[in-house]
């Protein structure tokens, strides 16, 4: 039977139902035809390398079922010849590059997934100069976090009147002390006061130009920019402010 016939019989046997003479194996497999003269007498013990192009090339598993050869090779050298051969592109070129294109797609979507799904980062405040206008941000709880005011030459009458409604929704009180407006009807100077009850304060600004003044009131528990409350220009280096 083929199980009880040594390497070399068995590697002469495929090679012949394979209609191939040594010299053409050995073309194929990219050896020496001298190699494949040895193997095939039992000269020599062929290393798993060999047997694994030879198996590609006549279509069969020798590496499996030649015992003499896999016990003089750890898992970690057969491991490594695994790779190796898999960027040889001499053989089996197209399923090569498309089992290494298969795991780089699969690397790639198993760090983006761990990446989006990495333990909760700690949470904190942007410290930056904010849009004109309200800005109101709420935690993953939704939970109040951070409202913030800015006044800017954009705003008119109407649009200031509106803002004092919607932060009645979050029980801000806003006055105006002082409004100065453009030809235009646009916002030229401010003087205001706000409180949430808690924290109150007032500033002002008697020609707007690029700063940003306005006030936020902070309920997180993390220090932005080093107060809970801020009123007047808040987002430069050292902010100035009016708290009562």
């Amino acid at each position: 039977m083929m199980e009880n016939k040594s390497i070399g019989e068995r590697i002469t046997q495929l090679r012949q139902q394979a209609g191939l003479t040594q010299e053409e194996l050995a073309i194929k497999c990219n050896v020496a035809t001298r190699t494949i003269q040895r193997i095939e007498a039992n000269q020599v013990s062929p290393r798993v390398y060999t047997l694994r192009i030879l198996s590609e090339a006549l279509g069969a598993d020798l590496i499996s079922t030649d015992q003499s050869a896999t016990r003089n090779h750890s898992k970690g050298y057969v491991l490594l010849w695994y790779m190796r051969d898999l960027f040889n592109f001499k053989t089996n070129r197209m399923k090569k590059i498309s089992i290494l294109s298969t795991t780089a797609l699969s690397l790639f979507l198993a760090i983006f997934l761990i990446s989006g799904t990495s333990p909760e980062k700690e949470k904190s405040i942007r410290i930056e100069k904010p849009q004109s206008g309200i800005k109101v941000i709420y935690d993953e709880n939704n939970k109040l976090e951070l409202i913030e005011v800015v006044f800017s030459q954009l705003h008119s009458l109407d649009t200031l009147v509106q803002m004092q409604a919607d932060l009645r929704k979050y029980d801000i009180e806003l006055n105006y002390r002082m409004l100065n407006f453009t030809d235009e009807g646009l916002l030229k100077g401010i003087e205001y006061y706000a409180s949430d009850g808690h924290s109150s304060g007032s500033a002002g600004i008697p020609k707007m130009k690029e700063q940003t003044f306005g006030f936020y009131f902070n309920y997180s528990g993390k220090k932005f920019n080093d107060n809970s409350f801020c009123i007047g220009n808040c987002w430069e280096t050292n902010p100035k402010n009016s708290s009562n």
